[in-house]
C-alpha cells in the first residue's frame, strides 16, 4: 500500500533476492550511532546499503522480539567527487522502544519496531518500523498482533523489511503458558506461535550480503533479523539470522541483538523481565568497479558531525603508479 512517498507492508513480503551479489571493491563503512559527512574522491555510481537500528524487545509478560531495522540496497547511486553527502546511523532501541532511522543522502531508512508487552494495566502490539516488532500474547484473552513494515524512502533502491508475528494469548488465567511472536526480519516474516504448548516465535531471518560487501560486515555475513518472542514455558524464539536476539525465558529477560546489524532484541518473558535491546544501523559504501577503474583516485573523506566533537578521517590513494 502506497501513501505519498513512503509504502506500508502489511503482508509477509519475503524476498526471493536472498543474497545480494556483486563483484567490485573498495568499501567504506559507518557503523556507530550518530551523524557524519561524506565526500567521494570521485565522480560516478556507487552501490550503497543502509540499515535502520534494531527495535527493543516487548518487556514483562511474553513480549514481542523487536523488528530489524529496514533495509535499502541500491546499486547504482549517483555521487559527485567533493560533494559532502549526509549519513545517519540509527540507534537500537531499549526495551520497548522503536530503533533509530539511517540515512544516506536521500535514501531514509526506517528503524525497527519494538516488540509487544503485556501487563497489568496496559498491553500493546508490536510497533510498526523498517520491520515490524512481534506481538504479545498476554492474558488469557488477548493475542496481539505483529506491527507493520514502512519504506520510507528508498530513492529508487530495493527495499526489504517485514511484519511482526502475532503473540499467543494462554489458554486461561491460570496458565503460563503465553507467547511473544517473533519480530519481522529483513528477508522474512516474524514467527506467530501456533498455539500455547510451542515455543515462542522466531525472529525473521536477515539478508545475506557476505557476497557484496564481503564477509566481515553484520553478523556472518548477514544484517537485520528479528528479535525471538519471550515465554516462560516451552521455550523462547531464537533470533533471526543476522544478529537478532532470542527471547527471554522463564523469567530471564530477552537477549540483545548483535552489536551493529541492525537487527532486533528478544521479548522478555514473565514478571519484571525487559526486553533486549536493538542493534544500531549501518551504511556501507562500494563504488563500482568500473567507475573505480576510471582513475586512481580511491580517497575518502569521512567527517563525524555529532555533538561537540567534530574530526576528520580521511585517507587519499592518489598516486602515479
Amino acid at each position: 500500500m502506497y501513501l505519498g512517498f513512503f509504502s506500508i507492508y502489511v503482508s509477509c513480503q519475503k524476498e526471493n533476492h536472498y543474497v545480494i551479489q556483486s563483484q567490485s571493491s573498495d568499501v567504506v563503512s559507518f557503523h556507530n550511532p550518530g551523524s557524519y559527512q561524506w565526500i567521494p574522491g570521485q565522480t560516478g555510481l556507487i552501490s550503497v546499503l543502509v540499515v535502520g537500528g534494531g527495535g527493543g524487545g516487548g518487556s514483562r509478560y511474553y513480549g514481542g522480539g523487536g523488528g530489524a531495522g529496514g533495509v535499502v540496497y541500491h546499486n547504482s547511486y549517483y555521487v559527485e567527487g567533493g560533494r559532502k553527502y549526509n549519513v545517519v546511523i540509527g540507534n537500537g532501541g531499549s526495551s520497548g522502544m522503536n530503533g533509530g532511522d539511517s540515512v544516506f543522502d536521500k535514501i531514509v531508512v526506517k528503524g525497527g519496531g519494538a516488540g509487544g508487552f503485556y501487563g497489568a494495566a496496559q498491553h500493546t502490539p508490536g510497533s510498526n518500523g523498517g520491520s515490524g516488532g512481534g506481538g504479545t500474547g498476554g492474558g488469557h484473552t488477548v493475542s496481539l498482533p505483529g506491527g507493520l513494515s514502512i519504506n520510507e524512502s528508498a530513492y529508487g533502491g530495493v527495499f526489504y523489511g517485514n511484519i511482526g508475528g502475532y503473540g499467543n494469548y494462554q489458554p486461561n488465567p491460570s496458565s503460563t503458558g503465553g507467547k511473544g511472536g517473533g519480530g519481522g526480519g529483513a528477508h522474512e516474516c516474524g514467527e506467530s506461535p501456533p498455539s500455547s504448548n510451542t515455543k515462542a516465535g522466531k525472529g525473521g531471518d536477515g539478508i545475506d550480503i557476505s557476497l557484496l560487501f564481503g564477509p566481515g560486515f553484520g553478523y556472518n555475513g548477514f544484517v537485520a533479523g528479528g528479535g525471538g518472542g519471550g515465554a516462560y514455558t516451552n521455550g523462547p524464539g531464537n533470533g533471526g539470522k543476522g544478529g537478532g536476539g532470542s527471547g527471554g525465558f522463564s523469567s530471564g529477560n530477552g537477549e540483545n541483538a548483535i552489536a551493529s546489524t541492525g537487527s532486533g532484541g528478544g521479548g522478555g518473558s514473565h514478571g519484571l523481565s525487559i526486553g533486549g535491546s536493538g542493534a544500531s544501523g549501518l551504511v556501507i559504501i562500494k563504488f563500482n568497479e568500473k567507475e573505480a577503474s576510471k582513475n586512481n583516485l580511491k580517497g575518502l573523506y569521512i567527517v563525524q558531525i555529532t555533538g561537540v566533537q567534530i574530526f576528520l578521517v580521511g585517507f587519499l590513494m592518489n598516486f602515479i603508479y
